[in-house]
């Protein structure tokens, strides 16, 4: 009898008890949120950029097709004609509204200051 005893013992000693299960699911939640809330900051991060590079392309467009197709500054159109006749529409991923102040998009969202690109390299030393 006692062979058998040895052989129970051993057989029940070889899976994982239901604590340890537990806890192992524990820890594999605290760290699945941890990881959705850091992906959901970089995906906010990635639809402004998009917002922003999107109104940038659309700003230079404009102003492509003013210089290219308008001739004269009396023929030149205003940026909300360019846009509805180029079904410029959904510029902003997170569904911003778009005004126009002086030729230059705004998102109600992702508000920025609308600095232009001098083509410099931001903390960028050269001595």
């Amino acid at each position: 009898m006692s062979v058998d005893r040895r052989k129970r013992r051993n057989r029940s000693n070889k899976g994982f008890s239901l604590i340890e299960l537990i806890v192992v699911i524990a820890v594999l939640a605290v760290l699945a949120s941890v990881a959705g809330i850091i992906l959901a900051g970089h995906i906010e991060e990635s639809r402004e950029t998009v917002c922003v590079t999107n109104r940038r392309q659309v700003e230079k467009a404009f102003e492509l097709d003013n210089l290219m197709e308008r001739e004269t500054y009396e023929s030149k159109i205003s940026l909300s004609t360019f846009m509805l006749e180029h079904g410029y529409e959904d510029i902003c991923p997170s569904k911003g509204i778009i005004s126009i102040t002086d030729d230059t998009l705004i998102c109600s969202i992702h508000i920025e200051s609308h600095e232009e690109d001098d083509g410099s390299v931001p903390y960028l030393y050269i001595p």
